[in-house]
């Protein structure tokens, strides 16, 4: 989506709200005496604008950078968000979504490397609002700033590079409820017990339900996935609903076997039409096309399965990004949403998880839909610098590999079972606040992180003790964080003998009961 200098100002002023001061860079002689400066890359003035200009040309190199030295010490755990304006023409894709145009902040931290930034900037855009946030861990060093092309040919724009301290619970709007507010359940989700179960593979074959069936898990969160990570492939809102129904007709035949097994599924809409924005918000929250056939698909879902014996819940949408307003806030989409949704079917749970991919720390300004049956959904991979470490390393080759064990220190803090349930505490408190029901959608860490299934039972056992559902990262689906993988990466098989992760599931897995409708089945659902 491009947006004008006009409202580029209006989103500074209004929709980035910061605190403290702003930090900009000018592109000067004097200003770029200490930075790494290739003589390839001008500073050229458009409209009144410094601006540096990379051409890359094919047959010559692929990459051009500029490097520019960042003080992280006066940002000590602080968040801090990253902003300026970009510009592509005739840019080429790269293999990699984190290349291509280069806006990023590279530093260390506890001996790992950290780069966060902008992504998927490629392509011919006009001038266009280009973010990213980052927290900078007490300790952190090495810090730079690199702006550029990396891996891709054709010519980058990049101005207006700001730095500002950020609180993004400042962006969207206070809760407007009445006052002690609760949320409403029916006996239909009073009278459920706590449900324990796993997130589902992309598609569904026959007989992974029956192996879940076996270890005595009574639900599946099933995602409706596709080009995961390739921000294209769902652009075109016909074809979009093409795939919708044909994946309405599997969907229905893994809801009849899920009711013979006792297993209850999440529908769970995890890429949603029109991708990610250039800033990295959903296009939902921001093009009124996509927006329509994102609704247009749950109308579709909800009518062919409403009443099955096996259905438990909606969830709208996976791991909801925004950073910038332009227009609806995800919190409207979620209320219009549901409204959608309860037009045809009035009882289905309908599931809604927090801003910023689901993370805890949204809870502190996340606000209760005034409807029946609303299910709050958490994803838990704090620290991602444990959860996540190494991921896609060449673990054969690679001789600077140090995994770092949970418990133990990540971020500048020692995490253990009393740090996650403290990263937890905003969930709880939106819980006992609210009278909500709890839904951990995701968790986990990749096999190979020493402590994995410590780490994965300290959290079971804080959602045991809330009483919360959950599902854990993933059956089936990807090796990485699978537990009938071994803890060994460049083994890329599953083992004959249960894991210790997976021993841990099955032993809560034991408190199931098989799911099992309390209601009546609607007349409705399509046979």
């Amino acid at each position: 989506m491009m947006i004008s200098k006009s409202v580029l100002s209006a989103l500074f002023a209004f929709s980035l709200t910061a605190s403290g001061d702003i930090l900009e860079y000018q592109f000067n002689p004097q200003a770029t005496a200490g930075w790494k400066m290739p003589e390839t890359v001008s500073v050229v003035n458009i409209d009144g604008e410094e601006t540096l200009r990379f051409d890359v040309k094919q047959g010559t190199r692929n990459s051009d950078v500029v490097i520019i030295p960042f003080d992280l010490k006066p940002f000590y755990g602080k968040e801090l968000l990253f902003s300026c304006e970009t510009k592509s023409e005739h840019l080429t894709a790269p293999k990699n979504i984190w290349l291509g145009g280069k806006f990023m902040l590279h530093f260390i931290s506890d001996k790992q490397q950290f780069w966060p930034q902008a992504r998927q900037l490629w392509g011919n855009y006009d001038w266009s609002l280009t973010v990213f946030r980052a927290k900078i861990p007490v300790g952190s060093t090495g810090g730079e700033l690199i702006v550029g092309v990396q891996e891709s040919t054709g010519v980058f724009y990049i101005r207006n590079i700001k730095v500002q301290e950020f609180d993004i619970t400042t962006v969207f709007p206070k809760a407007n409820l009445p006052e002690n507010f609760k949320c409403r359940y029916t006996d239909r989700v009073k009278k459920q017990s706590p449900l324990r179960g796993a997130m589902s593979p992309a598609g569904y074959r026959k007989g992974d339900l029956e192996e879940l069936a076996k270890w005595n898990a009574n639900l599946l969160r099933r995602q409706i996935i596709r080009g995961w990570g390739d921000n294209e492939i769902n652009k075109d809102p016909v074809e979009y609903l093409q795939w919708i129904d044909s994946t309405i007709v599997q969907l229905r035949q893994q809801l009849d076997d899920a009711e013979k097994l006792g297993i209850a599924l999440i529908i769970d809409l995890h890429t949603p039409p029109g991708g990610k924005t250039i800033y990295g918000d959903m296009a939902i929250y921001h093009d009124p096309q996509y927006l329509e056939c994102f609704q247009e698909s749950w109308r579709r879902i909800a009518t062919a399965c409403k009443g099955h014996p096996a259905l438990w819940g909606y969830d709208i949408v996976n791991e909801p990004m925004q950073t910038v307003i332009t227009g609806k806030t995800y919190m409207d989409v979620y209320a219009e949403t549901a409204e959608i949704i309860r037009s045809i079917d009035p009882e289905t749970p309908i599931i809604i998880g927090a801003n910023e991919a689901s993370i805890a720390s949204a809870f502190r300004y996340f606000i209760p839909l005034d409807m029946e049956n609303i299910i709050y959904q958490v994803h838990m991979y704090t620290p991602g610098s444990y959860t996540h470490q190494y991921i896609g390393f060449d673990f054969v080759n690679d001789k600077n590999i140090n995994l770092k064990p949970y418990p133990g220190r990540f971020d500048g803090e020692d995490f253990d079972a009393g740090l996650l349930r403290k990263y937890l505490q905003p969930v709880r408190d939106f819980q006992l606040k609210y009278g909500a029901r709890i839904y951990c959608g995701e968790f986990a860490a990749v096999r190979w992180a020493p402590g994995a299934e410590q780490y994965m039972e300290d959290l079971i056992k804080i959602f045991e003790e809330y009483g919360w559902d959950w599902s854990y990262h993933v059956f089936r689906e990807w090796n990485g964080m699978s537990v009938e993988h071994s803890e060994d990466p460049t083994v890329m098989e599953p083992v004959a003998k249960d894991t210790g992760r997976k021993k841990m599931l099955l032993r809560y897995f034991k408190r199931n009961k098989p799911f099992r409708f309390s209601g009546e089945k609607s007349n409705h659902f399509l046979p």
